[in-house]
């Protein structure tokens, strides 16, 4: 979670948005889409599929959004929870509350 004193929510999520939704041609460089090495060894049509679940969700609850920055979601695929998420770091790769570089993680909920 990001501070929403000094960054309100509804921008965080604007930008989560943004770069979610250009899956699977993430934006560029400092911003990252990532997945696991479970998750990349699926079958590429497979991949695409996981991709293209992640870039629609929209399914933002209280329970998986409490503060609204739509950092994170989950969903079944073939009978398996995904779960993505967000992080944000700065130039160091020290956590940022700002405006920082935003990672893009996908993976199997057993990986977590």
């Amino acid at each position: 979670m990001l501070d929403t004193e000094k960054v309100p929510a509804a921008a965080i999520a604007a930008r989560n948005d943004e770069l979610r939704k250009c899956l699977p041609n993430p934006l560029p460089f400092p911003h990252q889409a990532v997945m696991t090495d479970e998750i990349a060894s699926l079958p590429d049509v497979k991949i695409q599929t996981v991709l293209g679940m992640v870039r629609d969700f929209d399914t933002f609850t209280p329970d998986c959004d409490p503060y609204g920055e739509r950092d994170f979601g989950s969903f079944d695929f073939e009978g398996q929870k995904i779960f993505w998420k967000f992080d944000y770091y700065d130039v160091t790769r020290k956590y940022f509350e700002e405006n920082g570089n935003r990672v893009l993680t996908i993976m199997f909920a057993s990986e977590y």
